[in-house]
This record gives C-alpha cells, sequence and structure tokens, in this order.
C-alpha cells in the first residue's frame, strides 16, 4: 500500500494541505486568482475522496480548528457531500472570468492549463458518484457523464515530474 497504516495519508490531508488549502483559497479570492482558488477547491475535493474511502468516517466539520485537541468524527455521506460541494465550487471558479493568468511554471500538475484541472474535477466526481453504487440514490448514467467530462487518455493523466534531483 502507499500509505502504510493510512499514516501518510492522514498527514497529507490534515497536516500538509490542511489550512495550506485554506490559505490558498483566501489569498486566491482576496487577489480575485480564480484559477488558484478552483485548484485549490479540487485538491481539497481530491484529498477529502482518497482520505474517506481510505478512512470512512473522518474529522470534516471541526478539521483545522485550531482551538481543539479533541475531535468529532463525521460520517461518510456528510464527507463525500463535501466533495461534490467543493467540486462544484472549483468548477464556478474555473469558469470565472479573470484578467490574471496563472504562471504554467507555479502549476506543477497541469503548467496553467484550466481545461485539465476541470477535467480532473469531473474525474474526482466520477469516483465519488461511483463510491455510492451500493446507495438508493445510486446514478450510473450520473458515473458516466463525469467519466466523460474527464480525462480522455494519458495524455490528460495528473502527474507531477519528478526529476530525482534535490534542492
Amino acid at each position: 500500500s502507499p500509505f502504510p497504516g493510512g499514516a501518510e495519508l492522514w498527514t497529507m490531508h490534515y497536516t500538509k494541505m490542511g489550512l495550506a488549502i485554506d490559505q490558498m483559497i483566501s489569498d486566491a479570492v482576496l487577489h480575485e486568482k480564480w484559477y488558484y482558488a478552483g485548484i485549490a477547491k479540487a485538491l481539497r475535493a481530491w484529498s477529502w475522496q482518497i482520505s474517506t474511502d481510505h478512512f470512512g468516517e473522518m474529522i470534516l466539520k471541526q478539521a483545522w480548528q485550531t482551538d481543539r485537541y479533541i475531535f468529532d468524527y463525521d460520517p461518510q455521506p456528510d464527507i463525500y457531500a463535501e466533495v461534490k460541494k467543493l467540486c462544484g465550487e472549483a468548477l464556478e471558479y474555473f469558469s470565472k472570468a479573470s484578467a490574471k493568468t496563472i504562471s504554467p511554471s507555479s502549476d506543477f500538475m497541469f503548467h496553467g492549463n484550466k481545461d485539465q484541472w476541470v477535467k480532473f474535477v469531473y474525474g474526482v466526481l466520477a469516483i465519488n458518484e461511483n463510491h455510492q453504487s451500493n446507495k438508493s440514490t445510486y446514478n450510473p448514467a450520473k458515473v458516466i457523464e463525469y467519466a466523460d467530462l474527464s480525462m480522455a487518455d494519458n495524455n490528460d493523466n495528473a502527474r507531477i515530474q519528478y526529476n530525482g534531483v534535490t534542492g
């Protein structure tokens, strides 16, 4: 497993991305960098999705409350709903016109290609919808719709190139 005991996944979601995503969203909204706000929402949605798929119940409503030491866990349906909400917000940000563009060098995954990020969001939505296949509300047509709007081939894959060089 790429996440031994889940510790790395938990750390990535709550610590490494956690409040940094909130800061990214705040700065993006303040400076009308809609593209960055969309990326932040997309990454948060993806992180919730893969984390809840691994852990089930998680700390959602009280996550990143810095004045707490004890947290309540929230049920997985609440986290799935949060993923859908965040994906919708990401798509809204990506659809906003902005005079401020993103530097391809600051987007390590898609190098400034907003269309790729939109496909990424639809991929998260497809996963989210399909992982609810045991629910009465399951809609396989929606899974197909989202998948059709997502990555089409390996050239669309979400990846960060690593050159094996350390700083």
